[in-house]
């Protein structure tokens, strides 16, 4: 520091008395020279680091690649002591600074064969090596890169029902890492699994949030059926949040939930919110729905009028019922995206496309007449596909 004091203040006293524009461009000069030398030196760390990185783990793969396949491909449930003389490991032996190395090929040689993975073996090397254990800890220390990098990793090797493994993350500062080690929980939590789904799940609810919760719950699901969504829902502030719920009860098929549902949509205010449950009613094809939406359709904007219209289509099994309905909006409809949803979903619903003909005839512009055009040739390529 003293050194830095001192070129500092012989710079100033070689320009003391210069123009004010001079003294300025020595002193960019110096900073850019400043930032130039640091830049090459982390430049220069970044890579001989890579190039570390890089020795070892080709080190590790000479050493275990082949000997992980004959294990992880077995056909055969094979004891720890077997899989150690396999691998001709010792048990604790691996130091931590191998340990990255070692998961990172561990996961390349699982994805790169077309064989059948066995689990339970794949299990049995994750133990030996204390993969889990090395990331957990990685995970505890206070390096948001580093715990990053170890949430991934875990979420990589770890197995549904491995425990709690970052239970100590879920309250963390850091948004991202915060909300990540809620999905990863829900993922991999040996009990209560779910108890983030309350409160809206985290501030600021996005689409990120939606894809990840969306793939744990799927994990989930692979497991054993999952809990009602519909509790949640109801405890939902966050308009966001309560779609996205909405919108996964249809895509996980609770049929359970659509008398709730129907109910809900009768009380609602948001208009976002009933469009949302208008169109899990459709996936659902909850037919006792039929008379409520029907009723309500008159009363609500375009975009919940077009879910209506949708999900009415999706109602096969009470054809008759939603087509009557279908072909008396049309002959009221001036909209022109709603006119096209209703021409296309009688088409759907009309079996032998008497109604569908009968309404077509009585076209009397072209606007009218390409609506029906458009829906037989849409419809037409879907067919052929």
């Amino acid at each position: 520091m003293d050194a830095i004091k001192y070129y500092l203040y012989y710079l100033d006293s070689q320009f003391t008395g210069f123009p004010l524009i001079i003294r300025i461009t020595v002193f960019i000069i110096m900073l850019l020279i400043l930032f130039y030398a640091i830049s090459v030196i982390r430049f220069y760390y970044i890579v001989r680091t890579r190039k570390k990185k890089e020795k070892l783990y080709k080190k590790m793969a000479e050493r275990f690649e082949e000997k992980l396949k004959l294990v992880l491909f077995s056909g055969q449930n094979l004891s720890r002591d077997v899989i150690i003389n396999k691998l001709e490991f010792k048990q604790g032996s691996l130091k931590n600074k191998e340990k990255e190395s070692v998961t990172e090929l561990l996961l390349f040689v699982k994805d790169s064969d077309d064989q059948t993975l066995n689990e339970f073996n794949y299990s049995e090397v994750i133990e030996i090596f204390g993969l889990i254990g090395y990331w957990e800890g990685i995970l505890r220390k206070n390096n948001l890169k580093r715990n990053k990098q170890a949430l991934r990793m875990l979420e990589d090797i770890a197995k549904p029902g491995s425990g709690n493994i970052v239970a100590h993350k879920v309250q963390g500062r850091n948004n991202d890492l915060r909300k990540h080690s809620k999905n990863t929980h829900m993922r991999f939590a040996s009990y209560d699994a779910f108890k983030f789904l309350e409160d809206d799940f985290d501030r600021e609810f996005n689409s990120l949030d939606e894809m990840r919760i969306c793939a744990a719950l799927e994990e989930r699901a692979k497991q054993k059926k999952l809990p009602l969504l519909i509790h949640w829902v109801h405890t939902a502030q966050n308009e966001l949040y309560k779609c996205f719920l909405i919108k996964e009860i249809g895509f996980f098929n609770q049929k359970e939930s659509g008398s709730q549902l129907v109910e809900m949509y009768q009380n609602e205010k948001s208009y976002q919110v009933k469009a949302q449950i208008v169109e899990t009613l459709g996936l659902l094809k909850y037919d006792d729905a039929i008379d409520v939406l029907t009723d309500s359709y008159g009363f609500n904007p375009v975009p919940v009028q077009a879910c209506i219209i949708e999900a009415l289509g999706n109602m096969d099994s009470l054809k008759l019922k939603s087509l009557s309905f279908l072909e008396q909006i049309y002959e009221e409809t001036q909209n022109g995206d709603l006119l096209t949803k209703i021409v296309d979903n009688i088409y759907k619903l009309d079996q032998n496309k008497d109604t569908f003909y009968k309404l077509k005839q009585k076209s009397t512009d072209d606007f009218h007449e390409s609506v029906f055009t458009y829906v037989e040739k849409v419809n037409e390529v879907a067919l052929v596909k």
